[in-house]
């Protein structure tokens, strides 16, 4: 695992891990100063490992090129602007996606021309963009009352070893979390929990309680309905989604394939199982507008629109349709909605002039 780790050149995750480690021995030390030594000699290995290492620093030119440390800045910056307007309650959870374009900072583009992130790449402030201020101080509140006590179960000498490992995973996944999306990701997001679940059991073992038994009949049958809706809730929420996105994966694949009618029913079938998929929609429209299905199309490119109001591929598409279809004045009201989302994208901007030459011309 820790080959694995360090063959992936992903620089949080070594910060994480490296603050993991010195966490652990400075929880089990009472010298002081080992964990200073340790930190010490951890930033020259870094140091020499980045100005040294010839296969580190290709790769880190590689993904300067790329825009990877500038774009995690832009992002940054523009998810800033979304939470001064949205400062206490935040945009809602998972609309950092939905939002974006309409917050972009005007460096975005010439760092990541023609993206559009899902994540902040920063789970605090997506946090913060997401559910607030309030929301984030929520969880930094749990986060900071779950390491007072697992420190008093270290320093009480109850499970010191098992606690402390639980710990500092806890502590390396908050680190790598200042330059990914960690706790986006169901895994490390529900290793967390589960973690900071196995610490209370090992603090309340430790004080030698015991949880007592459900032995009510009325309190059984109530704890088999909330079962029984927490089934429910997992199968509409993650099971139908996770199958309809496997659906749009198949079609993307048949459709490189030049398998359309076979995509077209994989499509179909995503958009079924999830309704809310709008790239499923948008990509539906857009085969639909292809085969010359032109009501189809208008419909699914305006549901994706209306899941998201700024989804640029979309409403480019939907353009196209009315372009075909001789409606230049909806065409050209859909291109100048995407310019106003991102001024600097030049296919908007070229199709706009195109179109508007073309609705001269008509008769």
């Amino acid at each position: 695992m820790g080959s694995c780790l360090v063959l992936t050149f992903a620089k949080g995750a070594w910060l994480g891990l490296s603050g993991a480690l010195l966490s652990f021995v400075a929880l089990n030390t009472k010298k002081k100063v080992i964990p200073l030594v340790l930190a010490g000699i951890m930033i020259v290995l870094c140091l020499t490992g980045i100005f040294y290492n010839s296969r580190l620093t290709h790769l880190l030119k590689e993904e300067d090129k790329e825009g990877t440390f500038s774009g995690r800045v832009v992002m940054w910056q523009s998810s800033i602007r979304m939470l001064q307007v949205h400062p206490f309650l935040g945009s809602g959870l998972n609309n950092f996606y939905l939002l974006f374009p309409k917050y972009q900072v005007s460096k975005f583009n010439e760092v990541l021309p023609n993206r559009r992130p899902m994540q902040v790449h920063n789970d605090y402030i997506q946090l913060a963009v997401e559910v607030g201020i309030l929301g984030l101080a929520a969880f930094l509140w749990i986060v900071v009352r779950y390491m007072k006590y697992g420190m008093s179960i270290i320093k009480s000498n109850g499970d010191k070893w098992l606690t402390s490992g639980l710990v500092c995973g806890i502590i390396a996944l908050l680190i790598h979390s200042l330059t990914d999306f960690g706790l986006q990701m169901p895994t490390p997001a529900m290793m967390m929990w589960v973690f900071m679940g196995v610490t209370v059991a090992a603090g309340e073992k430790g004080k030698g309680t015991v949880p007592g038994k459900m032995d009510s009949p009325r309190r059984q049958g109530f704890l088999w309905i909330i079962y029984a809706i927490f089934v429910i809730l997992v199968i509409r929420y993650s099971l139908m989604p996770f199958m309809a996105h496997l659906a749009y994966q198949r079609g993307n694949r048949l459709i490189m394939n030049g398998r359309i009618e076979s995509a077209v029913k994989e499509y179909e079938k995503a958009v079924r199982l999830d309704n809310s998929l709008t790239d499923g929609h948008s990509t539906l429209g857009s085969v639909y507008a292809g085969q010359g299905l032109y009501d189809k199309a208008i419909e699914e490119l305006k549901k994706a629109i209306e899941i998201d109001n700024y989804n640029i591929e979309a409403r480019i598409s939907l353009a196209g349709v009315y372009r075909r279809l001789g409606e230049y004045d909806k065409s050209i009201q859909e291109l100048k909605f995407v310019i106003d989302i991102n001024p600097n994208l030049t296919l908007a901007r070229d199709l706009l002039e195109m179109v508007s030459k073309e609705a001269k011309r008509a008769p």
